[in-house]
């Protein structure tokens, strides 16, 4: 196809392929001239711009959806039984996971471009040591729970679906899918104090707040809550902190502060271009942490992980790189807190993930920080 133009940093790999011809079918079908392949780093690198013949500015497509959102579309949850035995995984490494996480006496990993979650009671084990939770799901990002219920993000099915633990045999039942949850839902935190799960559409600024029913493992709706503000622009996760929700806003090259229960917004905290392909905002100790995916431009070569003690550093540049605190310059992706610990997923060089258990001192220091597997 004349005017496409592919570059990456890293190999693309063979299951790549099938959705890489697809998107390349579309964007041909659409009559633009030229499209440009853009490498996001992590489990987002597929994005894709063409430009107008009119006005040869570029005009996004996210993944093959439409990012507008005029209003909330009807969200339907489908019940499901569906027994998923507990078996080994195939995979001898991972394919651009995206978040390391422990609910109860679990792990949990999101092996996103095998569409698959992992979960062991060994954090130590490699990737074929892992079993698999779910497969039937498409680029899963992250897994939340209370307790009870999983819920899981099925990115770019648009939609998320819930799991249980099977009381009979080992291994996990899937139990209600909702659709038309946003575009890509991305993110998803369960919040103890309030009850509710948040799950984060990543393009159209909207927030879908689900409840657990009491004594049940069913889920409802409760409302959407929407930032107008973000539709349309990227933001891959979100903090929870006190009375207030912060979204690292990557167009906006700026951390956007919104009031926890009307979703308004209260303040913007600008970020260096070079810093401005945000994954995550994420607070330990004292200090608020970025990890960085690529520039305003989309460089991967500018991955890295920063932090400020309040977060009006960032704007002046006032923030400290700590990189290095990872094994060979490796980049987490989403960061999690659980029993002390921190735990995070990094990808490297040449396709090979490591996932990382780690505490933060009272002077905010990284210390007993250990590799999960030598290489996942």
């Amino acid at each position: 196809m004349e005017g496409v133009c592919l570059h990456m940093n890293k190999k693309i790999r063979k299951s790549t392929a099938p959705f890489l011809l697809c998107l390349c079918i579309l964007m041909q079908n659409s009559g633009a001239k030229a499209a440009e392949f853009d490498p996001t780093a992590g489990a987002d690198r597929f994005r894709f711009f063409l430009k107008s013949e009119a006005t040869a500015e570029p005009t996004r497509i996210q993944m093959a959806a439409v990012c507008e959102s005029k209003e909330v579309p009807e969200v339907k949850a489908t019940e499901r039984s569906v027994f998923h035995p507990a078996r080994e995984n195939s995979y001898y490494e991972l394919l651009v996971p995206a978040q390391l996480t422990k609910i109860g006496d679990t792990y949990y990993l999101t092996d996103v471009y095998h569409d698959q979650i992992l979960c062991s009671k060994n954090l130590w084990a490699p990737a074929r040591g892992w079993n698999v939770m779910a497969d039937s799901l498409n680029r899963p990002h992250a897994i939340a729970g209370d307790g009870v219920v999983f819920l899981v993000t099925d990115t770019d099915n648009h939609r998320i679906v819930s799991y249980v633990k099977s009381s009979e045999a080992e291994g996990y039942v899937e139990k209600q899918i909702f659709d038309n949850v946003g575009v890509r839902p991305h993110y998803i935190v369960y919040d103890d104090a309030a009850g509710l799960f948040y799950v984060w559409s990543s393009l159209t600024g909207e927030m879908y707040l689900f409840r657990r029913n009491a004594d049940t493992v069913e889920l409802y709706l409760e409302k959407v809550m929407k930032v107008p503000e973000l539709d349309g622009k990227y933001v891959r996760s979100f903090l929870i902190e006190d009375d207030r929700i912060y979204f690292p806003c990557v167009e906006e090259s700026a951390v956007i502060a919104v009031d926890k229960e009307t979703f308004s917004i209260e303040n913007s905290y600008p970020v260096p271009k070079e810093i401005a392909g945000m994954v995550q905002l994420f607070k330990m100790g004292n200090y608020y942490y970025l990890t960085v995916s690529t520039d305003i431009g989309y460089n991967q070569n500018t991955e890295t992980i920063v932090r400020v003690k309040a977060l009006e550093d960032f704007a002046g540049g006032n923030y400290e790189d700590v990189k290095a605190y990872f094994e060979g310059g490796w980049t987490p992706y989403y960061i999690s807190g659980a029993d002390g610990f921190y735990y995070t997923v990094a990808q490297g060089n040449a396709g090979i993930s490591c996932g990382y258990r780690f505490e933060v001192d009272g002077e905010d220091k990284f210390y007993n920080m250990r590799k999960a597997a030598e290489k996942w």
